[in-house]
């Protein structure tokens, strides 16, 4: 009994590998970043979202034609804007950050040889790499201006326009980033080994980019979309 146990176990297992294949592609697009703020008081402060970059490299490993799992690494840029109205109004400025994301993801997927579509759920971990910020800005009281042509330079009594990259302070920002991912796309095969791809794609933060070294700072979180294209190699397996 064992022995037919073993064979018939075997061979399932020799059927599973079989049945395996990697793949592994770039794709690039564009996204869209929406800013989640609590601002308590302060009215005349007004924020929206800002588009932006993504490429990814995603790398796949499917158990079957229909199950599988991917590992991404992703570049996502997240931004927003932010203008001032009333007695400030003409006081703006927007923030472009820059993401480093690394997704694991389960993948379900459905269809033929040449089309397929799939939808992919899971979590990920990252880092904020770096931040820059333009616009302008209240007048400090009691400094002097810069020297027009500077790096950042007076405007006028009020205000004086920036365009820096911006440092970060332990007790302000919070680098690390984790939440929840989904996608959904569509590939066609072009070969057996070239598919081109198409996906749609959420990045839906948990983690508060505001320091808690910092007391009575408003929490702040970014939801990012995108879509991308782009192609993906496969090998190893059945056709």
């Amino acid at each position: 009994m064992m022995k037919k146990f073993s064979i018939c176990l075997l061979a399932l297992s020799l059927c599973f590998v079989a049945r395996a294949q990697w793949s592994v592609g770039i794709m690039a697009g564009y996204d869209y970043n929406s800013y989640s703020m609590a601002k308590g008081y302060a009215y005349d402060y007004r924020y929206g979202g800002m588009g932006g970059l993504e490429v990814t490299v995603p790398v796949q490993y499917n158990f079957m034609d229909w199950l599988g799992v991917r590992a991404d690494i992703s570049y996502v840029q997240k931004g927003h804007t932010m203008h001032r109205t009333g007695v400030y109004e003409g006081l703006w400025t927007d923030t472009r950050d820059h993401y480093l994301h690394i997704p694991l993801m389960v993948s379900f997927s459905l269809g033929g040889e040449k089309v397929r579509g799939w939808v992919d759920a899971g979590g990920y971990v990252g880092g904020w790499l770096a931040s820059w910020q333009k616009g302008i800005d209240e007048y400090p009281i009691g400094s002097e201006p810069e020297q027009e042509g500077s790096f950042k330079y007076y405007q006028d009594e009020r205000g004086y326009h920036f365009d820096e990259k911006v440092e970060f302070l332990d007790r302000r920002d919070q680098r690390f980033d984790a939440g929840l991912t989904g996608l959904a796309g569509v590939g066609w095969k072009v070969t057996h080994l070239l598919e081109l791809r198409l996906e749609g794609v959420c990045w839906y933060s948990l983690i508060d980019t505001a320091s808690r070294m910092q007391d009575n700072v408003a929490p702040r979180y970014n939801t990012t979309w995108a879509l991308r294209l782009g192609c993906a190699f496969h090998f190893g397996g059945g056709k």
